[in-house]
Order: C-alpha cells, then sequence, then structure tokens
C-alpha cells in the first residue's frame, strides 16, 4: 500500500528491512519511533516515493501465494 515501514529488530526482520526503502529502531522505545518519524520530514517527496516502491516490492515477496507456491515446491516438490 505504500506504507514505509518503520520496525524494530526483533527476530530477522532486519534482513529484509534496510534503511533503503524503511527505518530500522535500534531500541524498541517511544522515543525511537519519535526520531525516525522525524527521520521522514526530512526526505524530499522524491527519496519517500523511492522508499515507498522499494518496500512495496520487498511485501510482493511475502505474499500468500508465493508463500503457498513455496511449501507446493519446497515441501511436496511440485513444480
Amino acid at each position: 500500500f505504500g506504507c514505509i515501514p518503520i520496525v524494530s529488530t526483533v527476530s530477522s526482520i532486519s534482513q529484509y528491512v534496510s534503511a533503503d526503502f524503511g527505518y530500522l529502531l535500534p531500541h524498541c522505545t517511544g522515543a525511537e519511533v519519535v526520531k525516525a518519524l522525524r527521520h521522514f520530514t526530512t526526505l524530499n517527496i522524491e527519496e519517500l516515493r523511492d522508499k515507498s516502491e522499494s518496500a512495496r516490492r520487498l511485501a510482493q515477496l511475502f505474499t500468500y501465494e508465493r508463500y503457498l507456491d513455496r511449501i507446493r515446491q519446497e515441501v511436496f516438490k511440485i513444480q
């Protein structure tokens, strides 16, 4: 939907979300969220659009359809 992710580094999320299209919170606190939001106010509209488009492309890797395809291919060996 064009949302730019602001996420904590919990679990493996930092393997997917990077500064190219999101914001990784070093600590999940209110102050860090405010810092992230302030960061985005410093970007111009083109930078925001680029980050948004990159995030949208990444999200397409995590659809239900792709999940089912991987189960079919990797678990059941159905091509």
